[in-house]
């Protein structure tokens, strides 16, 4: 009885464990990145290398017009810059980090400058 109930949480454990496991796990990157747009057109892009692998920074457009592009190589562990992109036309464009291991495609959306008008509301009793 006891070899059975053994076996029955084994089976259950090992069970447990391969259900949990997922083949498709993506591999872990040495690298972090970090963009957004402001209202004024602006990219901020950042880099944070935990390893001495090189990156590349590359914007385009969708017709693959390259706009800039950064390496960013062994020596250098951090890189933060900020893109100005307003004599762009509107648009979506890519910002794609490249290294060894793999890379990492974003879609920025560059418009017209939001300038929003304050509103104020008066109320008198």
């Amino acid at each position: 009885m006891k070899a059975l109930v053994g076996t029955l949480i084994c089976a259950a454990l090992l069970s447990a464990t391969l259900a949990t496991a997922t083949p498709n796990t993506p591999k872990s990157r040495s690298f972090e990145t970090s963009s957004f747009v402001t209202r004024q057109n602006k990219i901020w892009v950042a880099v944070e290398k935990s390893s001495s692998t090189p990156v590349t920074v590359i914007l385009r457009n969708k017709d693959n017009q390259v706009f800039f592009k950064r390496f960013i190589g062994k020596d250098e562990s951090k890189f933060v810059a900020k893109l100005d992109v307003s004599a762009l036309l509107e648009g979506e464009y890519e910002l794609e980090f490249v290294s060894s291991e793999g890379s990492v495609k974003k879609i920025v959306n560059i418009g017209k400058p939001v300038v929003q008008e304050p509103i104020r509301l008066i109320s008198m009793k």
